[in-house]
């Protein structure tokens, strides 16, 4: 190959759900394409824990999922290298970020020991491989490089987005998801921990709930006497997306379905058609969103609570990181949303759920692609790998489980 001839790098992200992948030209600095494919770990959970307890009853298993998340990235390349006209020896390098799980599954690390008390990953320092002893199908001289991680439960993905973020003044990150990342960074340092949410941000945990699929709610928009809603496909529903059911909970707060506690009102309480809506379901209020041919889909009294027990564990992080670094909400110049759930929300339903204080609506940006434009980034500038090692080694780890901050701010963060 002579040295016209363009080199191209492959930036991933290792989502738990979704695996994203970007061919970039190192000589030009662009993206010349995307890619997408479903992370084939999900036949063992949907999420991280279900797949630590898949590897801990059957530690083989590690091997296999290190394996097909391989073949999922090389068959995600390939596709992306003939859209892109080119063949696999003008790769050069592979950079990688993922939370703590994913990274060690790839490296074909055991995991074992984020599950286990201390909770710490087998390694934080980033690694590099050669594309071979991963078992990729590429030229010998192609290096890949996983980011370094925070704990064990912030990982590269989440300093991977803050790379790409690149403010100056005080900013919060979120990253919404199961275990939600939140970091706090300005000028004086940066702190960041996870707030255990549970799977209701996925679906999980709602009585209607599910994947992002066909038939699922992925859009709703209550009315003083109606309810519009939008599935994937076009078709009949079938459950509700996580995002939805936010979209949902924040409708029926806003027309007085839901008071601030988190309870459905009875249907006498409620001056408009909506009160047709709510029915006794086990002894508790739920509200009907979608009346079909001989089924109906609910979001039930239990489904708002362990909406907020999700929601007021972020919140109540985000508070503990404000205390711990000393910085007043008043000079937090912005809020960046990111992860699958967090940017399908608009800041109106981030914060009449209170996902995020009120006071910072004007401040939301929402940050698509967050993770993975970081590791674009670190594919395109010059010292990006220093850089980004050292921005991994100045981030300060604040856990929250078991801490008087934590269990302080909790309780006052539930309700609406």
């Amino acid at each position: 190959m002579d040295e016209k001839t363009p080199r191209y790098s492959v930036a991933v992200d290792l989502g738990t759900t979704t695996i994203a992948l970007s061919l970039v030209c190192t000589r030009s600095k662009k993206v010349v394409v995307r890619e997408f494919t479903e992370n084939p770990q999900r036949r063992w959970g949907s999420d991280v824990i279900s797949r630590l307890s898949a590897i801990e009853g059957e530690p083989s298993l590690l091997k296999t999922m290190q394996e097909v998340t391989v073949s999922a990235c090389q068959s995600a390349m390939d596709r992306a290298f003939k859209r892109a006209g080119i063949n696999r020896g003008c790769i050069s390098a592979i950079h990688c970020a993922g939370n703590p799980v994913m990274e060690h599954i790839f490296l074909g690390i055991s995991p074992l020991s984020i599950a286990r008390v201390p909770y710490r990953p087998a390694f934080r320092k980033a690694k590099r491989l050669t594309a071979g002893e991963l078992g990729f199908d590429l030229p010998a001289h192609v290096v890949v490089y996983t980011f370094p991680l925070v704990s064990g439960f912030v990982g590269g993905d989440a300093v991977a987005s803050l790379f790409a973020i690149r403010e100056k003044e005080a900013h919060i990150l979120v990253d919404i998801g199961t275990n939600s990342e939140i970091i706090l960074s300005f000028h004086r340092g940066i702190y960041a921990t996870s707030a255990p949410a549970g799977s209701v941000f996925e679906g999980g945990q709602i009585s209607c709930g599910m994947q992002p699929l066909r038939g699922a709610i992925d859009g709703v928009e209550v009315t003083e006497d109606s309810v519009r809603l939008h599935t994937i496909g076009d078709v009949a529903p079938r459950g509700i997306t996580g995002s939805a059911l936010a979209e949902a909970i924040a409708g029926l707060i806003e027309h007085g379905i839901i008071d601030r506690t988190g309870r459905i009102k009875d249907p006498e309480e409620i001056p408009t058609n909506l009160a047709v809506r709510v029915k006794r379901i086990g002894g508790k209020n739920a509200f009907c969103v979608f009346r079909g041919a001989g089924y109906e889909l609910f979001i039930t009294q239990d489904d708002v609570r362990a909406f907020q027990l999700a929601k007021a564990s972020i919140r109540a992080g985000t508070e503990v990181l404000l205390e711990r670094a000393g910085v007043e909400k008043r000079q937090v110049e912005r809020v960046y949303v990111t992860g699958s759930f967090g940017v399908r929300l608009s800041a109106g339903v981030l914060t009449t759920t209170g996902i995020v204080d009120s006071g910072f609506r004007e401040r939301i940006e929402f940050f698509e692609e967050g993770a993975l434009r970081g590791v674009e980034h670190s594919l395109m500038e010059e010292d990006a790998i220093e850089r980004i090692e050292a921005l991994a080694d100045r981030i300060k780890y604040v856990p929250l489980s078991g801490t008087r901050a934590f269990e302080r701010e909790f309780p006052g963060e539930i309700n609406f």
